[in-house]
């Protein structure tokens, strides 16, 4: 763990991860991600998670570094929330994006929405659902516009974008191909997709092209008023972007 220990200065230490202090490897099993690769890590609803293969796993609440439930013999809303993704399809979860109705958990080929009917997630109640079923880059994570969440699909030769809203817990979410209008448009090479809230755009680079791809789009309460597709050619070729506020930054 990254501790800032002091104005300006930073230590990175080791993290003092609870032990199991009750239970066995029956009663009060080690986290899923014991033994697999972790693919993803984040923090939500003062939990902190884990992907892993087509699992989620997440710590005690207010308890990061504690894995393991309090009891052996019952189980209370503070306890660790540990669930799997099943599906027809085999799963292996990459990414996550917190949204108001929970988690939305992406793999290569399905999206879920891990969350429960009063939005406090607890063993008991959190559940895991399917609630679509595109293709999705796993290099290169969805990003949060504020309005939309953009994910992208590639084929050999271009880059497809999509915009997805989900619309709560019994409901499909809606997925709009916002590329279709420049289709093949967008080069297979892009390796960095980011976003900007505060300025309604999504921006794409590849590090063998010279060309920064946005999507716009001005959005007045639930009305789309304007949506344009255009790009910039940078002075070599773009390493890699990001945005901060109303700074753009290129590394070329």
């Amino acid at each position: 763990q990254l501790v800032n220990t002091a104005p300006n200065t930073f230590e990175v230490q080791p993290i003092p991860w609870v032990n199991r202090v009750v239970g066995d490897d029956d009663t009060n099993k080690h986290p899923s991600f014991v033994g697999q690769k972790i693919n993803q890590s984040f923090f939500h609803n003062n939990r902190l998670g884990f992907l892993s293969a087509d699992t989620v796993s997440m710590s005690q609440s207010g308890d990061f570094f504690n894995m393991y439930h309090a009891s052996a013999q019952t189980v209370v809303a503070s306890d660790p929330v540990d669930l799997s993704a099943n599906a027809l399809k085999p799963v292996a979860l990459h990414s996550v994006l917190p949204t108001t109705q929970g988690l939305v958990l992406f793999s290569a080929n399905q999206q879920f929405l891990m969350g429960s009917n009063d939005g406090i997630l607890t063993p008991s109640k959190t559940v895991i659902r399917a609630i679509a079923n595109y293709e999705m880059d796993t290099v290169i994570d969805p990003v949060d516009t504020g309005t939309t969440i953009n994910f992208i699909s590639k084929t050999p030769s271009y880059t497809r974008v999509f915009a997805m809203v989900t619309r709560g817990e019994n409901e499909n979410p809606q997925v709009a191909d916002i590329g279709r209008v420049v289709n093949e448009w967008i080069p297979s090479t892009m390796d960095t997709l980011i976003a900007s809230a505060q300025n309604q755009f999504i921006a794409f680079s590849g590090q063998s092209s010279r060309y920064i791809y946005f999507f716009r789009q001005y959005v007045e309460g639930k009305d789309i008023k304007l949506q344009t597709w255009f790009n910039w050619l940078a002075p070599g070729t773009v390493q890699t972007i990001a945005t901060d506020s109303d700074e753009f930054f290129a590394v070329t």
